[in-house]
């Protein structure tokens, strides 16, 4: 997946100045499939931290020790299409009072058809309150000295680390994107932070907190109620739990009278349930192949 990553960014329509792979404490080829790569591409430089430090961490060492005016971010399995950086470069061109530019993405599953996300092509600072509209990390081209005022990637958020950047980014200004699929995120690694409960679940209190904390008084409630269906999705596939996507959904549905919250919520029970149904399902077929 690492090759696959680096050599997604080797072959952008325009040339890349640098690679730069942070090797956030790893114990298999890592250092060996980089190198390998740096002999080829000459772009390709390897940053070894001994102990692991998390993503966000690395994310900012990397920043760091790059050279170049724009930072774009790709984790290891993930991929950019090939014109991604040719695009939100220009992007930012016409736009100069935008701290960074974000693109659509394409979640690449193995048991399931490829689901594509169209990011709207203006995001305020509001527009990130009720969920994150720009997804991860690895869509993300920053200016550099924007991603210098805010201070990067904060290193204790144990999930929801994007959405945190993007929401501090936003207070310099509004974030463009291009709306088509420049990235696939791929489902074919092994565990992701969104995959912790007890990380997502965190993470997602925190955020909930600051962005009620300032948004206008009379939006508070409809937030809540955004941010509870927010969650019932979450217990309704990633943290998969029953009795919390019901209770989350309830949540959502008496807080606030948001249609967007109620529809998602519902939307939460009826996955969960179908989640639920292909479990016993599945469970049945093993018990009777025993």
């Amino acid at each position: 997946m690492l090759a696959r990553a680096i050599l997604s960014v080797v072959a952008q329509t325009v040339p890349v100045e640098e690679v730069v792979v942070v090797d956030d404490g790893s114990t298999d080829d890592t250092p060996a499939v980089v190198e390998a790569l740096a002999r080829e591409h000459g772009a390709v430089k390897l940053i070894r931290q001994a102990e692991s430090r998390g993503a966000p961490a690395a994310r900012n060492r990397g920043a760091e020790e790059s050279r170049g005016d724009l930072i774009a971010l790709l984790d290891s399995d993930d991929v950019w299409k090939p014109e991604k950086i040719e695009r939100q470069s220009q992007l930012l061109a016409r736009h100069p009072s935008s701290p960074a530019a974000f693109c659509g993405i394409e979640f690449i599953y193995t048991d399931r058809p490829t689901r594509v996300i169209r990011t709207p092509p203006l995001v305020t600072r509001e527009d990130l309150f009720a969920r994150n509209v720009l997804g991860g990390s690895s869509s993300a081209l920053v200016r550099r000295d924007a991603w210098m005022r805010v201070g990067g990637f904060e290193p204790d958020m144990p999930s929801c680390q994007d959405w945190d950047f993007w929401l501090r980014l936003a207070r310099l200004g509004p974030l463009v994107a291009v709306p088509a699929p420049l990235v696939e995120y791929h489902f074919d690694a092994g565990e992701r932070i969104s995959h912790d409960r007890n990380l997502v679940e965190a993470g997602h209190q925190r955020i909930f907190r600051m962005i009620e904390r300032d948004a206008p008084p009379d939006r508070r409630r409809l937030l809540r109620a955004q941010h509870a269906a927010r969650l019932a999705e979450i217990y309704a596939g990633q943290c998969y739990d029953p009795l919390r996507t019901v209770g989350k959904a309830i949540e959502a549905i008496a807080t606030g009278r948001s249609l967007d919250a109620s529809l998602r919520a519902g939307r939460a029970v009826a996955s969960m349930m179908l989640h639920s149904l292909s479990r016993l399902r599945s469970s049945g077929a093993r018990s009777r192949d025993c």
